[in-house]
């Protein structure tokens, strides 16, 4: 598929925003790209082209957050989207375009009002919570490449540092994004067309997520946090507008 000039630079740009989100705070990437690239190049070809793309950041950001991450928490998170990013990756092949942008629009305009109003989980997590949280993340990992937000509140609900959060992020979202392109893959989700999009699209990614990373050691945290839920609230709100 050849696209216009026009659509892949608002790609290219959408990647270069979100590698800044995902540069700095270790989420949001998908959160961003998912509405974005499911209007312009619909869901086939845009949720596994999220998926790779943020799979491509977890393999950079890995080696040097691995050492921050709360394995014993991650793991269960892991195993039980595991579970779900079948379940998922059905509700990709067999939803309309419309349902699925609205659906992936919706997600991150609660998420964002979440964070925004400063929801949190106070009470200690039991393994249902946890299972739940894992599996509502896989599935919407499946359907749209947005598995980020009940994985999120669930980590930013609990006692661990800012660094090790970031570093749970990064490590859950590797697992599961392995997970997701076995199955679009097994699937027959994959298309020719997402091998050159991949190719135009991950060295612009790599390298916003470099310069969100550095940002993430000079910035004010509270600051640039409100200027990305901002920017992802209006995302979240262009989607259901698109239609």
């Amino acid at each position: 598929m050849i696209w216009s000039a026009p659509v892949l630079a608002a790609l290219a740009g959408a990647t270069a925003a979100a590698g800044l989100v995902r540069g700095f705070s270790g989420f949001g990437a998908g959160l961003l790209m998912a509405p974005i690239f499911i209007y312009l190049v619909g869901p086939a070809t845009a949720v596994p082209a999220v998926v790779v793309l943020d799979l491509a950041a977890s393999v950079m950001l890995l080696p040097s957050s691995a050492r921050h991450t709360r394995w014993r928490t991650i793991m269960p998170l892991g195993i039980a989207a595991a579970i779900a990013i079948p379940a998922g990756g059905w509700a990709l092949t067999s939803l309309s375009r419309e349902v699925l942008l609205r659906t992936v629009s919706g997600v991150v305009l609660v998420f964002v009002a979440a964070l925004g109003l400063g929801w949190r989980y106070r009470s200690r997590p039991a393994l249902p919570v946890t299972a739940a949280a894992g599996a509502a993340s896989g599935f919407l990992t499946g359907m749209g490449g947005i598995g980020g937000p009940p994985i999120i509140l669930f980590l930013l609900s609990g006692p661990g540092t800012a660094r090790e959060n970031r570093a749970g992020f990064i490590a859950f979202f590797a697992i599961t994004q392995v997970i997701a392109l076995a199955t679009f893959a097994a699937a027959g989700v994959m298309t020719r067309a997402l091998l050159p999009l991949a190719s135009l699209l991950v060295p612009i990614f790599l390298i916003a997520i470099g310069a969100g990373t550095r940002l993430f050691s000079v910035s004010n945290e509270a600051t640039y946090r409100r200027v990305a839920l901002a920017f992802l609230a209006g995302v979240g709100l262009a989607g259901l507008l698109l239609n």
